[in-house]
């Protein structure tokens, strides 16, 4: 499954970009949801996700700062936000669902901001106050994995060391973090 990636324009005056998972089975909500979103918030990039599996797989390899998770996706919404509070706990989550009765009660369980689709004005509130939230404290940055060009040693950092500790070279070339993972790419 391709991932779709949406970024509003930058603003002038700042350049922390918040990255904010949007999973919405829907594709006319997500287009709206997007939309209502990119216009309330400058300089945030969206991921879209269909499912509860490909709202996780997001999630862990992008790292985004905020997640908005319909409970009512497929492959299991609740499921989807459970496991994102659970690996990055960082991560501010808040539901939403078309059934109150349903749903509320689980987003209590788990502390989470709970939305109702006609609630739309709502979210956008709490999306806009999440992301100012974070640029006062500075957008956590996400880890970028920097290979040696020469010799092949790797690290995971923000930003990459002045030279590597094996050969002293200084040229390093990007890659994607990937946690815990042991096979090459």
């Amino acid at each position: 499954m391709s991932t779709t990636l949406l970024q509003s324009a930058p603003a002038a005056d700042t350049t922390l970009f918040v990255h904010l998972l949007l999973a919405e089975p829907e594709p006319e909500r997500r287009a709206e949801l997007t939309e209502l979103a990119m216009a309330e918030v400058d300089d945030l990039v969206v991921l879209l996700a269909p499912d509860g599996a490909e709202a996780i797989r997001l999630g862990l390899h992008y790292g985004p700062a905020l997640g908005v998770i319909d409970l009512g996706l497929p492959m299991g919404g609740l499921g989807a936000a459970v496991t994102l509070r659970e690996l990055r706990p960082e991560m501010r989550l808040a539901v939403h669902s078309s059934d109150k009765e349903a749903f509320r009660d689980g987003a209590r369980r788990l502390g989470l901001p709970f939305f109702g689709r006609a609630e739309r004005v709502a979210l956008m509130d709490w999306i806009s106050t999440e992301c100012a939230a974070l640029r006062s404290v500075g957008v956590p940055r996400r880890r970028q994995g920097y290979v040696c060009a020469e010799c092949g040693y790797g690290v995971s950092r923000d930003v990459p060391p002045d030279h590597c500790p094996m050969c002293r070279l200084e040229r390093w070339t990007p890659e994607p973090w990937r946690p815990f993972s042991r096979r090459s790419m």
